[in-house]
């Protein structure tokens, strides 16, 4: 319930633009980009609310009780938002700084090296003009979280990446993204689909269902 159980939900996520922003980088600098994930984000979080739960049926001897939660889980509402705050305090103890323009843009400049990391949840987008330096903040951040590390980056939001750093070119698409969303919705076999209201039709308040 909000006010009792959380205070808050909001976990920003980088924007499309900053994406556009950090390929056009990665080409013009000849920057490394790799994709990191990490496992089983939102269960590194810590709750500051008193929060309890009942333990599903079937696992055991502790099957139905009501026990406190000292950790985030999925599904909370505030899951999304407790585990950027943990992000967030670990990136900037390893000296990240975050860009005000798009709080999930993170910098770091160290004797001549430089990273980018962009974050949506728990994916990561990390750029360089270092693969060892690189390599040693991917270490840093494997000490605190269980991550994946993905090397070279073939997609993320959605948009397939086709980085050739020899070559210095970028292709963005999303292709695989169109051909899922038409099977999902049936539009892949040809098939076409009237629109649900006419056109022009002018619509008002008297003309919606009223109920109790």
């Amino acid at each position: 319930m909000p006010g009792i159980d959380f205070d808050q939900v909001f976990s920003p996520n980088v924007k499309l633009t900053s994406i556009c922003i950090l390929c056009s980088l990665a080409v013009c600098l000849q920057l490394h980009f790799h994709h990191l994930d990490v496992d089983t984000a939102f269960l590194n979080s810590k709750l500051q609310e008193e929060l309890y739960m009942c333990l599903p049926h079937g696992i055991g001897e502790y099957s139905n009780r009501l026990v406190c939660l000292c950790c985030s889980i999925y599904s909370l509402k505030q899951a999304s938002c407790v585990w950027n705050q943990l992000l967030d305090s670990k990136l900037k103890t390893m000296g990240f700084c975050r860009i005000h323009a798009d709080h999930c843009i993170y910098i770091l400049c160290q004797k001549g090296y430089i990273v980018f990391l962009a974050v949506y949840v728990d994916d990561m987008g990390l750029l360089s003009n270092d693969l060892t330096f690189m390599q040693k903040i991917k270490d840093k951040i494997g000490q605190c979280f269980h991550i994946k590390d993905l090397g070279w980056i073939y997609q993320l939001l959605g948009i397939a990446i086709e980085y050739n750093y020899r070559a210095r070119t970028i292709h963005l698409s999303q292709t695989h993204y169109i051909e899922d969303s038409t099977i999902c919705f049936g539009c892949n076999d040809g098939h076409t689909f009237a629109t649900p209201l006419s056109f022009g039709i002018k619509l008002s308040k008297n003309d919606s269902s009223s109920a109790d």
